[in-house]
């Protein structure tokens, strides 16, 4: 299958989103994160998974911790942190039980769950409720 129309690499479009998000409510840190996180996923699964490794990763993680930062920011507003930890349980469930099933579709889910995630940590900041 043509790399371009697997899902684990399609499916790191959904990471626009938030940080057209970041861009619009001056997170810039976040939006550049996010930036970077986008081309290095869109790389690592675009090489088949085997180059950008250690920069995704550490992209992944940078995200996670400004997403952190944010909520902790805007003292966890509870409608926005709850719809974050439901997100995560499906993040976790995509990537820890159903990559074993489907890896592409699995892990594009993944993706767009973390992309969920993080725009519930921007709207915390932007409209928390």
């Amino acid at each position: 299958m043509s790399s371009l129309k697997r899902f684990a690499v399609s499916s790191n479009l959904a990471y626009l989103l938030p940080l057209a998000a970041a861009a619009y409510t001056g997170l810039w840190g976040l939006a550049v994160a996010l930036g970077v996180l986008f081309v290095t996923s869109t790389g690592y699964h675009l090489s088949e998974e085997k180059s950008f490794v250690v920069a995704d990763q550490i992209a992944a993680y940078v995200v996670i911790a400004l997403n952190i930062i944010v909520l902790v920011i805007t003292k966890f507003p509870l409608g926005n942190v709850s719809v974050a930890l439901v997100l995560l349980a499906a993040a976790g469930y995509f990537r820890y039980i159903g990559e074993k099933k489907s890896f592409d579709l699995h892990h594009g889910l993944w993706h767009v769950s973390c992309a969920l995630i993080t725009l519930a940590c921007i709207s915390a900041y932007a409209l928390p409720f």
